[in-house]
């Protein structure tokens, strides 16, 4: 099958030449170093290219990269769509030959939200952020545990094809991939961008096939009339309250003419003012910003999507005014009617204008573009703080070439306007070198690892610092902060509620003070914090590692639980100023995990029970008084405690609703350590960074089964027999008794066997207690213990021997401090001994990324057999 064939076959209709082209360049392993095609040509369907190519051989992992989060959502449904058509009957020897496939919408990151980098037999593709990519890929992962970071680095950076869209605005992340690929990351780039800065060598162009096609010629040829507007002594809008005004006034002029116009701003703050000055005008308005929590971004274009979506029904409805940051410009399949926009460098204006009659089916359009300069006592200008002069060299570039007071952004305009007269110099933002000194300390990872900051490598030596993800719950009392780590552990956060903001917006706005502007652009820092005393905040790095924290503790990259008291947030996004309870989704988002599902019955997070709510939240009522009542020595009132259970559990089999039902009957009751129960599906913890899912099995099981699913993993793998002999000896070291007292619950039957390497404690609460009851010492490492029952004869000993110590993210190269010096294989943890210098052997004999990836094998067989385990015993 070529790839028009499958590409008719997903789509329903035909390629563009250039399209056909790419993919038949990625299929022969040509180099493409860009590909520079005008906006709405087509862009994303590089994904298809790239999923074509994986089926002959090509990269077996495609990352989309963009710097827009809507965007992010739209081409990741791009590719589950692609995914959803392989299943036609058309397509089944190609998905075949593919073999299976994964999406992955790469947001802000959760620690413990990422199970996807446990299938790396699959081909897979990453729909993410320079932020997210680029931070996995230089082994210091934005929310990620510190100990998973070597797992992502060995995900991103091995049979990897990037596609980097609209690269001009990612300069410095493409000079730091080509660097990594120097040092021997093994990733294939290709730069997509509708504004191209110069000529590149292995491009792929619109041909003259492709500007005579019917579709894009249309497209192409669109007149998009701008009127420029700046402001003046006499027409003066330079304040923001004098902004607002002006703005709302031309799109309404617009909307004589107009359905759907858009307001297009550089500034989140400003957005929201102009949006809820249309609404007070009782206009129908709508707000579509970056900064909001997937979960209302999707509630959100579920709704927007009918309404804005190129190639819809145009209707004579009243006017719809979308006001919008920067997250429509590029890559969103948006198409509006007229187009008010706040002046930017030409590039951006260029992409924003790509939003307008997107696919030329009005064929001429009115827009405006307003300019309101700052100056300073001098009278000088003063540069933008996201687009600095580059802003203003575009104004009088436009003015310049403006005829009557009105510029031409149509495609084929502007490209005739920029041939015969230049274009305006853009600011470049320049990366600093990546070094091999960097990478070397880059690789040194887990809890020990020294902080470094890689964002000067990922947005250039000027740039913020990478955001922060704030999670809002109902169930933690602002009185009680101790009381968060155990409520969180519990529930633990995920991508989908969480709202990435800039770090020096969270600490401004934690300190209750006044909140700096935001952008939409990551990496473009246009404020800052002072340091002070903040409200509480609970840190979650994982369950092993989150505590309640204050200023100087939050770190960028952070995952920030707060109360929803705290206000900040509304179902447009970020919103600094609101002081009204956020609505807490983490059940809504936990459904689309399936039978690991949880869900919390606490007070004000069970409306949804409806009229079941009175009779389930008083079964709540009684197992919290009868388990309090219980007495630990005569165990009297236990059966009490046990009808209660069987009550709450009779009537949410009773209860009609997706919540409930996924579990099928199958999950776990626990205490809140508030007031109320936690319902845990098939959850598997990461606790004392050992997986525990509630099942019991055998040592030797366990051993078997890993080994097993190493060898169905490694394919061709070069080191292939070591890999497999690491997972056959993983764990060896839990044999300690001690290790056998915490996963059987008590000596006496950790004395009379078996061997475990699974806790059969299904209750999270109960396999704290063993934990601490065990005897283990601080620091004990099961994985440390295998050590001294390997051999130290035959080939690559020392590779097995380090692949076993660091299956649990330590060993590059600290372990924790064992507080038992006597442990078993304590001594290869000593700094005078040896096993500094052998990671660097290793490092240098297999380089940063290919070390990482066998890491990444062994953890995959083990997570994946215990994860088998689990599901074949429950």
């Amino acid at each position: 099958m070529n790839f028009e064939d499958f590409f008719r076959n997903v789509h329903g209709y035909h390629p563009f030449p250039w399209q056909i082209k790419a993919a038949e360049r990625l299929v022969k392993g040509e180099a493409i170093s860009a590909v520079n095609v005008p906006t709405a040509s087509g862009k994303t369907a590089l994904i298809d290219a790239g999923i074509y190519a994986a089926a002959h051989g090509g990269a077996q992992r495609i990352a989309f990269i963009i710097d827009r989060r809507v965007v992010v959502d739209e081409a990741y449904v791009r590719a589950q769509r692609i995914v959803d058509k392989l299943k036609k009957p058309a397509l089944k020897s190609f998905a075949d030959k593919l073999g299976q496939i994964q999406v992955v919408r790469l947001r802000g990151g959760v620690h413990g939200d990422d199970n996807w980098v446990f299938y790396p037999d699959k081909v897979t593709v990453i729909v993410s952020t320079v932020d997210q990519v680029g931070s996995r890929l230089l082994h210091r992962g934005y929310g990620v545990s510190s100990r998973m970071h070597p797992i992502h680095a060995g995900f991103m950076g091995n049979d990897t094809l990037y596609i980097i869209d609209e690269a001009h605005i990612s300069t410095p992340f493409v000079t730091t991939v080509n660097s990594a690929r120097q040092y021997g990351a093994d990733v294939r780039l290709i730069t997509m961008t509708a504004t191209p800065s110069e000529k590149e060598t292995a491009t792929v162009e619109l041909s003259p096939e492709d500007l005579s096609n019917p579709v894009l010629k249309r497209r192409l040829e669109a007149r998009k009339r701008a009127k420029l507007v700046q402001s003046s002594k006499k027409d003066d809008f330079s304040k923001e309250a004098e902004f607002v005004k002006r703005a709302v006034l031309e799109a309404k002029l617009l909307a004589e003419n107009a359905r759907v116009i858009c307001i297009l701003l550089n500034r989140v703050a400003t957005a929201r003012r102009i949006w809820e000055t249309l609404i007070r005008q009782k206009l129908r308005a709508e707000l579509l910003m970056g900064r909001i929590r997937p979960y209302d971004r999707e509630r959100l274009m579920d709704r927007l999507t009918p309404l804005v979506t190129a190639g819809r029904t145009r209707e004579a409805k009243d006017p719809l005014f979308i006001v919008a940051t920067q997250t429509v410009e590029v890559g969103a399949d948006f198409d509006f009617d007229a187009l008010v926009t706040e002046a930017a460098s030409l590039s951006a204006l260029r992409q924003r204008f790509g939003r307008l009659d997107r696919l030329g089916e009005i064929g001429t359009t009115d827009s405006v573009i307003l300019y309101r300069p700052k100056y300073d006592k001098n009278g000088g200008l003063v540069p933008d703080p996201i687009y600095g002069d580059s802003l203003h060299d575009t104004w009088k570039w436009l003015s310049e070439n403006a005829q009557k007071g009105y510029v031409d952004f149509g495609i084929s305009a502007m490209k005739s306007i920029m041939d015969a007269k230049g274009s305006p110099q853009e600011d470049v933002v320049e990366a600093p070198v990546l070094l091999p000194a960097h990478m070397a300390m880059l690789s040194v990872t887990g809890p020990e690892a020294p902080q470094i900051d890689v964002s000067p490598w990922l947005h250039g030596a000027q740039s913020g610092t990478a955001d922060v993800s704030i999670v809002w719950r109902t169930d933690l009392n602002p009185e009680q902060p101790d009381l968060w780590p155990e409520t969180v552990r519990l529930c633990p956060p995920l991508s989908r509620e969480a709202l990435e903001i800039p770090f020096y917006a969270a600490l401004s706005w934690l300190q209750n003070g006044a909140v700096p502007d935001v952008t939409d652009l990551e990496g473009v820092s246009s404020g800052s914090a002072r340091s002070g005393p903040t409200r509480a905040v609970l840190r979650w790095r994982g369950q092993d590692d989150c505590q309640v924290v204050h200023f100087g503790e939050i770190r960028p990259g952070d995952t920030l639980l707060v109360p929803t008291q705290y206000g900040g947030c509304d179902g447009y996004g970020w919103a600094p100023k609101s002081r009204s309870a956020v609505e807490d989704v983490a059940e809504l988002c936990s459904l689309e995990r399936g039978k690991s599902h949880v869900v919390r019955l606490f007070p004000g997070l069970t409306k949804w029970l409806g009229e079941n709510e009175g009779p389930v939240l008083e079964a709540v009522e009684e197992i919290v008084a009868a388990e309090a009542d219980i007495d630990p020595e005569t165990g009297v009132d236990e059966d009490r405690a046990a009808s209660a259970h069987a009550d709450l559990r009779h009537l949410i089999s009773g209860v009609h609703h997706p919540l409930v039902q996924v579990y099928q009957g199958q999950y776990e009751v626990e205490q809140h350590p508030l007031h109320g129960v936690v319902l845990r599906g098939s959850i598997m913890d990461d606790m004392q960074a050992s997986l525990s899912s509630g099942v019991a099995v055998k040592l030797s099981e366990h051993l078997d089964n890993v080994s097993r699913m190493a060898s169905q993993l490694i394919s061709n793998h070069p080191k292939g027999k070591a890999i497999v002999n690491a997972a056959r000896k993983h764990d060896l070291g839990k044999s300690d008794f001690r290790f056998q007292v915490m996963l059987h619950g008590n000596p006496v039957t950790a004395s009379a066997g078996p061997v475990l390497a699974k806790s059969g404690l299904r209750k999270f609460a109960h396999r704290m207690a063993a934990y601490h009851a065990s005897g283990l010492p601080k620091g004990f490492r099961h994985e440390v213990a295998s050590l001294p029952q390997v051999s130290l004869d035959g080939d690559e000993t020392q590779l097995i021997r380090y692949l076993i110590a660091t299956h649990h993210g330590y060993g590059r190269p600290w372990f924790p401090k064992c507080s038992d010096p006597d442990a078993p294989g304590v001594e290869n943890t000593r700094l005078e001994g040896s096993w500094v210098q052998r990671f660097v052997d290793l490092l240098d004999c297999y380089g940063y990324w290919a070390l990482a990836e066998m890491e990444l094998l062994v953890r995959t067989a083990d997570v994946r057999a215990s994860m088998a385990e689990q599901e074949k015993n429950t």
